[in-house]
């Protein structure tokens, strides 16, 4: 039987420079080592726009403004599959917690392919590079 996909929600984080927020994931994380825009999962009753400023508050203590739906993909893993959705999000403060994550960088979108991404993530660098 066939689960429904598991609603992952994260931003593309721009700063004043220009430049989007990646985090590389931990090595007790799965896919550790893999860069990614975070976020997290959607939880039950929550809006989008809440559950990426919470899920960035835990994992980074990270403030943002979200913006508009910059758009989503659709990603199978061997046991599971994600639905995931990005945001633009306008970075406003952080003191860059870090709990998922074990390194983190600012990156122009012209970079962004430089980097190990996650697969899921690969179609959203594409999109911010266009």
């Amino acid at each position: 039987m066939q689960q429904s996909p598991i609603t992952v929600i994260c931003g593309l984080i721009r700063n004043h420079q220009n430049q989007y927020f990646l985090a590389r994931r931990a090595a007790h994380k799965d896919h550790a080592g893999f860069w990614e825009f975070p976020g997290g999962k959607l939880e039950p009753n929550e809006t989008h726009q809440a559950c990426l400023k919470r899920e960035l508050m835990e994992e980074l203590g990270m403030e943002v403004r979200v913006g508009l739906q910059a758009g989503d993909t659709h990603h199978d893993f061997e046991n599971f599959s994600i639905h995931l959705v990005a945001y633009h999000c306008d970075f406003v403060s952080a003191i860059y917690q870090l709990s998922d994550h074990d390194h983190y960088e600012w990156v122009p979108a012209s970079k962004l392919l430089d980097y190990r991404l996650a697969a899921s993530d690969v179609a959203l660098a594409r999109l911010l590079m266009s």
